[in-house]
This record gives C-alpha cells, sequence and structure tokens, in this order.
C-alpha cells in the first residue's frame, strides 16, 4: 500500500489510479477498483488509514491466518469500493483503505462476538459497542471523507465474519475443545 501510494504521488494526474462511478461502469476500468483501495491523498491520509490496518491486520492474520487477511479482506474490500461507487454520483472519486480498514473492524468485531462465548452474549456486545465508539466512529466530519465506505466496509465486514464462522466452526469449535483439555489439565495440577 505504501509503495503503490509514493508511486501514484509521482503521477501528474493525481486521479490516475483513482475509481469512480463512471471509469468503473461505463468505461469497464476494474483495475481501479484494486489500485483505488492503495492509493492516499496525502500523507495524513495514509497515516490514519495505515495505524488501524496494522492492528487489525496483526489480529486477523495472527488468529486467524493468511486466507482471511489479507485475501478475504481485500476481496471484502474491492466489494465495498464497487458498492459505494455504485451509489455515487459519476465524477465523486473514491480511494484509500478506510473501506479495508473498516471491513477488517467488522470482520474482528463480528468473530469476537461469535467465539469468545466465555463471556455473555451482552458482555460481548458492550465491548464490540465500546470499540465501535472509540475507534470508528469518527471524531469530526469532513466532506471529502466517504463515510459511506466506512459503513458499507463495516457492514460487509460483519457479513464477511459471519460467513467466515459459519464455514469454519467446526475448526474453531476444536480450539474451544483444545482450550477445555488444557483448563482441565491446569486445573489437576493446582
Amino acid at each position: 500500500m505504501t509503495m503503490v501510494t509514493i508511486l501514484s504521488w509521482q503521477q501528474s494526474d493525481k486521479y490516475a489510479w483513482a475509481a469512480n462511478h463512471q471509469n468503473i461502469f461505463e468505461f469497464n476500468q476494474w483495475w481501479k477498483i484494486f489500485t483505488s483501495v492503495l492509493i492516499h491523498s496525502d500523507p495524513q491520509h495514509w497515516l490514519s488509514n495505515s495505524i488501524l490496518l496494522v492492528v487489525f491486520g496483526w489480529l486477523l492474520a495472527g488468529y486467524f491466518g493468511f486466507f482471511l487477511f489479507p485475501m478475504i479482506c481485500l476481496v471484502l474490500a474491492w466489494m465495498t469500493h464497487v458498492l459505494t461507487l455504485w451509489t455515487y454520483p459519476l465524477e465523486v472519486y473514491l480511494i484509500g483503505a478506510s473501506g479495508l480498514v473498516y471491513v477488517m473492524a467488522g470482520v474482528w468485531l463480528s468473530l469476537y462476538f461469535l467465539i469468545s462465548r466465555d463471556r455473555l452474549w451482552r458482555s460481548r456486545l458492550i465491548r464490540v459497542l465500546g470499540v465501535c465508539l472509540s475507534l470508528l466512529l469518527p471524531t469530526q466530519f469532513q466532506p471529502e471523507v466517504s463515510y459511506r465506505a466506512h459503513l458499507f466496509g463495516f457492514l460487509i465486514g460483519v457479513l464477511g465474519g459471519v460467513i467466515y464462522f459459519i464455514f469454519n466452526y467446526k475448526k474453531i469449535q476444536r480450539y474451544d475443545a483444545w482450550e477445555e483439555i488444557i483448563e482441565s489439565e491446569a486445573e489437576d495440577i493446582f
């Protein structure tokens, strides 16, 4: 992402790799869906996405592996950009990884809610809402920010997390059984 962003800053046309409704749906420049997720308008935009990208990327890859992040999350981010651009007027450009960041947050929070059954569902819900309010809710509104991409990314991420959970339920359940064995052996020791 950093390399593509720096390369895009060196272009004379600042929208050369950006996506809008017209160049995707009318001119069939679908490759811009991929590049638009990777490029950013300025260092502040890049930094604001990079911090949460690293945090959620580390969590998702660490707990669920390379297939979920970056593979599935990138596909969901591209879907987010397509859906967002579909709803925008022709001339509005969409760039940045915030859709990806919100996808990752939605995936992580939905999987946390579904997997961490050692807590009551109300407690898990309060934790998820707390993270959403503290990390995902904007502190100021800026006209150049696509809050629609944030919303679509989060919702697609939640749906992606639920689908991932359903398809990997048996595998996830095996980890629960392993934890119970470890806990029972620890109780026997003490």
